[in-house]
């Protein structure tokens, strides 16, 4: 018998299931996030976010905007030392929140994030 699940106000499962099935995810992540993964390893992890819609699994990895943050201050401050990486991800948080990010809309913290990263003369 399948145990029922509780839903938060946001409609997602509060439950032991939810929390096996996020620690799950991550371990099948782990093996399918490789150059060559395994093609088992890949259908786990389609099966595990397909048949968890409402656990909205796929938030757990970083977004496009924070992951292009990240690549364009690895390649122009290569050569630079983690300082001054820390300097411009501070500049970056406050240029988001000087444009409202917390406050935004999906769209709207994309619109914020490439401006952050176009504003700063990064890419």
């Amino acid at each position: 018998m399948e145990k029922a699940k509780s839903m938060s106000a946001s409609g997602v499962p509060v439950s032991d299931e939810a929390d096996k099935v996020r620690e799950r995810f991550h371990s099948v992540l782990m093996k399918a996030n490789k150059e060559r993964p395994r093609d088992s390893d890949i259908k786990a992890l389609r099966s595990l976010l397909d048949g968890n819609k409402e656990l909205k699994l796929w938030e757990a990895v970083v977004g496009m905007g924070a992951l292009a943050e990240s690549q364009a201050l690895d390649t122009i401050l290569s050569g630079s030392g983690q300082g001054m990486r820390e300097c411009w991800r501070k500049r970056l948080q406050a240029m988001r929140a000087d444009l409202g990010y917390a406050e935004s809309s999906s769209l709207e913290r994309l619109l914020i994030q490439q401006v952050t990263l176009k504003g700063s003369r990064m890419v």
